[in-house]
């Protein structure tokens, strides 16, 4: 999991994420870069596989390098995540 930038989902919050893609599917497509890594959406495939499935909607973002990667992994998850002020604090450092 390389682009898996910030910590686990709280098991309540993953099985919020189970049951809204048992009932209405992956509604936010999986990000991939051109070699097959997710940037973002580890934990919706992490979900599709222990569900059994093996279709989801995908998106691959190609010409990115490392550090867009990373930025792009970390913004996009931010924009969702719960966060405390630590964990923020952590990405910052992380990024810079």
């Amino acid at each position: 999991m390389k682009y898996q930038l910030l910590p686990p989902l709280s098991p309540e919050d993953f099985a919020a994420l189970e049951a809204s893609i048992i009932e209405y599917g992956v509604l936010v497509p999986v990000e991939y870069d051109e070699d097959g890594n997710i940037l973002d959406g580890h934990h919706r495939v992490q979900v599709c596989e222990s569900l059994g499935l093996a279709d989801w909607p995908r998106f691959v973002r190609k010409g990115l390098s490392e550090a867009e990667k990373r930025t792009l992994a970390r913004e996009l998850n931010v924009s969702r995540r719960h966060l405390t002020s630590a964990q923020k604090r952590a990405l910052i450092e992380g990024q810079l």
